[in-house]
């Protein structure tokens, strides 16, 4: 999948007590269906992930249960919003 779409600034967040850089992006014409959103913490070299691929979401990295919570709830403000 290309991911072309709109894509937020990369940010700064705090999760679970550690510091990631939030991004997201999605599939131009089809940010419903084909989006992400990654956590990178460059400290520790960790990627945690939500991927939608033709609408089946898929975890990436194998995030603990608070930081899968929160990827859940950055998930749906950046793509179920309504924005």
């Amino acid at each position: 999948m290309r991911l072309d779409g709109p894509a937020p600034q990369i940010k700064k967040v705090r999760v679970a007590g550690s510091e990631y850089q939030l991004v997201s992006v999605c599939k131009n014409h089809d940010c419903a269906e084909n989006n992400l959103v990654l956590l990178w913490a460059s400290a520790s070299q960790t990627l945690y992930g939500k991927v939608l691929h033709r609408g089946r979401p898929i975890l990436v990295g194998a995030p603990p249960p608070l930081v899968a919570a929160e990827l859940e709830r950055i998930w749906k403000a950046e793509w179920r919003s309504g924005k």
